[in-house]
């Protein structure tokens, strides 16, 4: 959805989330746009997604489904968990992202909520200790 045609509450997110869309079709990068991260560091992006299947509100769902992933040159996913009966669901998600992942946290955010789920983000090792904390594995 463009910008435009968002809520003046969710207009921020959503015109990072459109521009990083933009960009993974192929069209050039603005002036304000961020400068890019050293190609040579990734930033690990973990990423949770609420179940509002059983809230009253009939829009609610599992988790995020699998093709609303945001997709793009320097953003790969890691590792992936599925919703329980769900093969297309994502319960949560890893990914690695080689450039500004302000753009992929809000897109991953909007994507979110247009598909009726809410997304938890984490960065950095704050991150990665709640998902090994999730996954049942000890961190070493």
């Amino acid at each position: 959805m463009p910008p435009d045609q968002v809520p003046p509450s969710h207009r921020t997110f959503a015109s990072a989330a459109w521009r990083f869309r933009t960009r993974a079709r192929g069209a050039g990068a603005s002036d304000r746009d961020p400068p890019e991260c050293d190609p040579g560091v990734g930033t690990e992006i973990f990423v949770w997604f609420e179940d509002l299947s059983q809230r009253r509100r009939p829009c609610g769902t599992a988790g995020l489904p699998e093709c609303l992933l945001p997709v793009a040159a320097g953003l790969r996913v890691v590792e992936r968990r599925y919703a329980e009966g769900h093969l297309h669901l994502l319960r949560a998600v890893r990914l690695r992202c080689q450039g500004p992942a302000h753009t992929a946290v809000a897109a991953l955010y909007v994507g979110a909520l247009a598909a009726g789920t809410l997304a938890w983000i984490r960065t950095g090792r704050a991150g990665e200790r709640a998902w090994l904390a999730t996954s049942g594995a000890c961190a070493g």
